[in-house]
């Protein structure tokens, strides 16, 4: 829960920036945005959980961020695998009309989004063992979430959204790097490469 406010300020962003631009919001496109948003971040968390565990990476118990349910035994690996499945799939289901209302655009960082979030602990290479964890969280809880927010209200995007999305980003990326730096030690042990146990 602690993660989930880096996908609502995103959300919030965009929104307020097409309420100043248009002086309307459409609330049920809003609410769709912000749900997808939060269940990408929870499709991400629960993807972190079991491949972190599978992986071996509590391995030397060492490791000082907040307990994973896997590791723990209070959720098996394919009870928790079964949620993300179950998270992806409403995702797209609210995602639905948002592609029907605003087109191609947000249908592909629909998609994107989604294998960004299952590839962050997922497959032969994730993203979460490798220097690049605070960029693809710049690109997906930043720039992404807060043009396609906007997009969907507005149908367009403008310089100023770009910079509005690289600071929000940049808070989002700052958070991971501070979780990371914290873990460096652990993850260096495990062969996690984030930035912060590289360099």
């Amino acid at each position: 829960p602690r993660s989930l406010p880096v996908a609502v300020s995103p959300v919030l962003a965009g929104a307020a920036l097409g309420f100043a631009r248009s002086g309307h919001i459409d609330l049920v496109a809003a609410l769709l945005v912000l749900a997808a948003a939060l269940l990408m971040q929870v499709v991400t968390n629960l993807q972190n959980d079991v491949g972190y565990t599978v992986r071996g990476g509590e391995a030397s118990g060492t490791r000082i961020g907040l307990p994973r349910a896997t590791a723990n035994g209070w959720l098996s690996v394919p009870t928790v695998r079964g949620a993300i499945v179950g998270a992806v799939a409403l995702t797209m289901l609210l995602g639905l009309p948002l592609v029907l209302h605003s087109g191609l655009p947000v249908l592909l960082l629909g998609l994107a989004s989604i294998v960004a979030a299952l590839g962050y602990m997922g497959g032969r290479w994730p993203i979460a063992y490798t220097p690049l964890g605070e960029l693809t969280v710049f690109v997906f809880f930043g720039l992404a979430a807060v043009c396609g927010s906007y997009f969907v209200f507005a149908g367009s995007v403008s310089p100023i959204i770009w910079m509005a999305a690289g600071a929000v980003g940049a808070h989002a990326a700052a958070v991971l790097a501070v979780n990371n730096y914290r873990d460096a030690e652990h993850d260096a042990r495990t062969g996690r490469r984030t930035f912060a146990a590289s360099f």
